[in-house]
This record gives structure tokens, C-alpha cells and sequence, in this order.
């Protein structure tokens, strides 16, 4: 989809069918389904809050997408499913941007467009007290920055696209860098900070249960500093990353699940969990890839590390396919559910111990390292942390924490230069740095099919 392009669908259209019974949003009536045409002529209240409400269905439309991708490029699953073509491209390529292009990129973008249409829409409403529009604003760019975070996640220099165009006639906006699509992130972030502190303490919308414990503008601020963390460690602004995690919800004495979350239900209507079905049975198509059960640390009672145990189970019999094998599945999508994590105090922690490595304050940074150790993984602590094996110790902890919660293994190889150290387990296998650009993104811009370094 050519991001350029108006459909004339919008996602409130199909909010009404989610409403009912989904537990994304509970109690929010059909209000009529607010048309296009509404939201840009005459918006309301209701209209407003409907699409607020919405940008979570849009944001979490693509996720399961994203987890795949970059979890089979990272190699923390492979789909060993013998009627799917995706395992051979994402292991060994070429990436085909006309495939491969949209996936990470068409949702996003849409979700993009609508939070623009709902931040367009406010200044129309008349009977919403300024509190209320702020609080919209600083959500609504908040959750652009998360989206446009995904996309240059996998885009990586191959860069993204920030100029998001009103109408269906406007010339697409320009391809850009990295640095400059990040420094666009956090200038979201930071505007959307100050928006939530000007937005008393609840907002005007409903959000979902996912965001539990983040659903005022105060405490949703937390959450925007949690992620403006995240995008301070891939900018390598280390002193930035202690700043943010200061105003997050980082706490050493809560739930290392305490955090944000995409929801899912079996309900009609609802999207349910599609890793439910595949990591199930006795040869599901979803298995993981095995140097996870080889890597896996020793507690000292001589079994492995709980977040193993917890994570993953073994399988009676080896799966394989093109070559690939594992006889391990992960479990922590076992039902259609199970909530996927947007971000958790674990991370948060481990972001923590990150920033101290990079700054060489080496004995805070062990600090956080032993206390996942020990909290997470009921492993000893590891009195011989320094500057020599640091890294290794937090990019293992981070591998097992945060497994299958977006990429993460894939992304913090990629950002020190190790994606040497992921398998290739095949002849011919590859490690693809990046995803390729989507091939009507380039042709659009009267570029050549492959405009991008994939």
C-alpha cells in the first residue's frame, strides 16, 4: 500500500464490529460509526474518543506480523509449516520488496494516518475542555512513536517515511534516514509529554485492559517515558536512557510483568492470539530455534534457567523442514488470549543496566544484570562482572527475558555489530539485516524497484 494512497477506509468503520464483545475496549457503544467525512468536516466528542480509542486496534493489527519477522530473522523461531515459501526467504533470501515490503510497514502507516486525522480533528470539537484535547494529543503521539519505531526497526538505514500526506492527490513525502526518523520519534515523544502534563488526571477515551495500570494522563506518561528509553538506547544517548527510566515505571520492587500490553480474546469480533494455534500439539508449525535449549544457563540445583522452563517446552519428536530442525516450542502464547507485551519493568531494567555498560558505570550495571538473574532466571549472581564480559551477560539476559516480545535479539545484535553470532543452521542461510523498502513506496517516487539496501 502506497502510503500516499487514501482508501476511504477507516478504521472506525470497523470499530462497531469490536466493540461489543472485545476486550480491548469494554463498554463502548457503535456511536453511529463516525465516517470519514465526520472527523474532517464536523467532529465531535464522541467521534474523537471513538478514534482515539481505535488507535489501539490499529497499532495492534500488524504485531503478531512484526513478532514473526523479526523473530525468525533473529532466529528465536522458525515456522517449519512445509506449505509456507516465508521460511526460505526470511532464512535465506533475497527479501522481496514486494512482499516483504508491506509486512512491518502497511499497518503502521495506516495507524500513522489516523492518529494525523485525529490530532486534525480536535481543534474542530467544540464540547471537550482543553485538558481533554491534551490529553488526546499526548496519547495520540505517543502511539504514532511507537508505530513509526516498528517501521524503522525493520527499515534500519534503508530509512521511513515521517511526511504523511492528507489527501489521496498529494505527492508522497520523502524517504529519510534513520537518525533523522528517530530524532522524529522522540521529538513525538517529548511533545507528547508535554501534553500529558497539561492533561489533569484522566482522559476523555477508554483504553484497553492492557493498559491497566496506565490509563490516566499521569501514569501514561510513564509509559511514554519507558519508550522514549528504548528509542534513547538505539540512538546511543546513554545518559538520555537514565533520564527517561527516571520518569518511567522502572521499580525494583514491582512485577517484572508489570507494563503495557496488546490484548487479545477468542470473542466474536475480537482478534485472538494466532501463536495460540501454531505453537500447539505435538509438531506444531511454530517451534524455537534450538541453541535456545543449548545456550540456556544452570541454576545451581542443576536446572536450567526459569525463564526457560517457563518459556519453552520440549517437543516428542523433531520438527523439521528445509533442513531446519528443533524439537522446542515456546508457550508463552498458549492461549488466543495471551497478551502480547508493548514493554515491561523487566526491560526496563535490563535498559538500565545497558545505558550503566555503555557509560562504564560497571558496578550499577551489574547490579541490574544479577538482579534479573536472580528475580527472572533463579540464577546465582555473578560476582566476576566487568568490562570484558559484560556485554555478554546483559545480551544473554535480554535474549531470555524478552523473548519473543519484538525482536529484541535481532535488534540488539544488529546495534553492536554481532549478527555474526546467529546460526545459519542451513547451507545458503543468511542473516538479513533489514527489510527492503515496499516496492510501490519506490516505484511512487519514481524510484528504481529496489530502492533500498535490503
Amino acid at each position: 500500500m502506497l502510503i500516499n494512497q487514501q482508501k476511504g477506509i477507516f478504521l472506525v468503520t470497523l470499530f462497531a464490529l469490536l466493540f461489543g464483545s472485545c476486550n480491548l475496549v469494554e463498554d463502548v457503544p457503535d456511536y453511529n460509526n463516525p465516517s470519514l467525512e465526520e472527523l474532517t468536516n464536523s467532529p465531535t466528542r464522541v467521534s474523537v474518543n471513538t478514534l482515539a480509542t481505535g488507535l489501539l486496534i490499529g497499532s495492534r493489527e500488524g504485531i503478531e506480523n512484526y513478532l514473526y519477522m523479526t523473530g525468525i530473522i533473529g532466529r528465536e523461531m522458525y515456522d517449519l509449516d512445509a506449505s509456507t515459501l516465508a521460511t526460505s526467504e526470511l532464512i535465506i533470501g533475497p527479501l522481496d520488496p514486494g512482499q516483504w515490503g508491506g509486512n512491518g510497514w502497511v499497518s503502521q502507516y495506516q495507524n500513522l494516518r489516523n492518529a494525523k486525522i485525529l490530532l486534525s480533528a480536535l481543534d474542530q470539537v467544540e464540547d471537550m475542555s482543553e485538558a481533554e484535547k491534551e490529553g488526546i494529543r499526548g496519547y495520540a503521539k505517543t502511539m504514532q512513536a511507537y508505530d513509526l519505531l516498528l517501521v524503522i526497526n525493520t527499515r534500519d538505514i534503508n530509512g521511513a517515511v515521517i511526511e504523511i500526506a492528507d489527501n489521496p492527490t498529494a505527492e508522497p513525502g520523502p524517504i529519510i534516514g534513520k537518525e533523522l526518523v528517530l530524532a522524529q520519534i522522540e521529538d513525538w515523544l517529548d511533545e507528547a509529554m508535554t501534553h500529558l502534563q497539561s492533561a489533569g488526571n484522566s482522559f476523555s477515551f477508554n483504553l484497553s485492559s492492557g493498559f491497566e495500570n496506565f490509563d490516566t494522563p499521569p501514569t501514561f506518561l510513564e509509559f511514554n517515558r519507558a519508550l522514549q528509553a528504548r528509542v534513547n538506547t538505539y540512538q546511543e544517548d546513554y545518559p538520555g536512557v537514565l533520564s527517561a527510566l527516571d520518569d518511567s515505571f522502572l521499580d525494583l520492587n514491582s512485577s517484572l510483568d508489570l507494563g503495557v500490553y496488546h490484548t487479545h480474546s477468542s470473542s466474536a469480533g475480537d482478534l485472538s492470539n494466532f501463536f495460540s494455534t501454531k505453537t500447539q500439539g505435538d509438531a506444531p508449525d511454530y517451534v524455537a530455534q534450538a541453541d535456545f535449549e543449548t545456550d540456556v544457563q544452570n541454576k545451581i540445583d542443576g536446572e536450567p534457567d526459569d525463564r526457560y522452563q517457563q518459556k519453552f517446552r520440549k517437543l516428542p519428536s523433531v520438527k523439521s523442514h528445509l533442513g531446519l530442525t528443533s524439537d522446542i516450542s515456546f508457550i508463552q502464547y498458549s492461549t488466543p488470549s495471551s497478551s502480547i507485551p508493548i514493554i515491561r519493568n523487566e526491560e526496563l531494567i535490563l535498559l538500565r543496566a545497558e545505558a550503566n555498560y555503555n557509560l562504564e558505570n560497571y558496578t550499577d550495571a551489574a547490579d541490574d544484570i544479577n538482579f534479573i538473574r536472580e528475580e527472572s532466571g533463579g540464577l546465582e549472581q555473578r560476582n566476576d562482572l566487568d568490562a570484558n564480559n559484560m556485554l555478554d551477560e546483559l545480551l544473554y539476559n535480554k535474549r531470555y527475558s524478552l523473548y519473543m516480545e519484538g525482536g529484541h535479539r535481532w535488534l540488539d545484535l544488529r546495534r553492536y555489530d554481532l549478527l555474526n553470532r546467529i546460526p545459519l543452521d542451513i547451507p545458503d542461510a543468511v542473516v538479513h539485516e533489514r527489510f527492503p523498502i515496499p516496492l510501490d513506496e519506490c516505484l511512487s517516487r519514481g524510484l528504481p524497484a529496489n530502492c533500498s539496501d535490503n
